[in-house]
């Protein structure tokens, strides 16, 4: 899954992403009911991030920017499955955006269709969603 962070500099970076997304952060309290993952489904991991490669700091057009000057922060990450259509979900919270990959990370998944909305407002786009079922975050 590919994740990018638009906002502020102090809020790009690789820790404020897990920390702004409750749940990428794993709580081991099976009985708690807040929005962190208690891997109720028994998931043999011991984090809800597995594997985290591919950090990129870019310039407007994804271009490759100095971190002295960067405006977007990028990164790959793995998540076990039964997190990814929650994760999809949020998608846009927090100035964080989410796109599942193939399993090499070479291509979008193709699996899942991300659609960029760029000039619409979230209330527009959430309207949306409430007439197309397959339609998450």
């Amino acid at each position: 899954m590919s994740v990018g962070n638009h906002g502020k500099k102090s809020q790009l970076r690789q820790r404020d992403i897990s920390f702004k997304t409750s749940l990428l952060k794993l709580r081991k309290q099976p009985d708690w009911t807040c929005q962190h993952w208690h891997n109720h489904e028994k998931v043999e991991a011991t984090e809800s991030i597995v594997d985290v490669w591919r950090r990129q700091f870019l310039r407007a057009g994804y271009k490759p920017e100095p971190v002295a000057t960067f405006t977007t922060f990028s990164v790959c990450i793995r998540v076990p499955d039964c997190l990814t259509e929650r994760l999809l979900a949020c998608s846009g919270s927090a100035g964080i955006y989410l796109e599942p990959r193939s399993l090499d990370s070479k291509s979008v998944s193709a699996d899942d269709e991300v659609v960029w909305v760029p000039t619409q407002a979230k209330q527009n786009c959430a309207t949306s969603g409430k007439s197309i079922r397959q339609l998450l975050g």
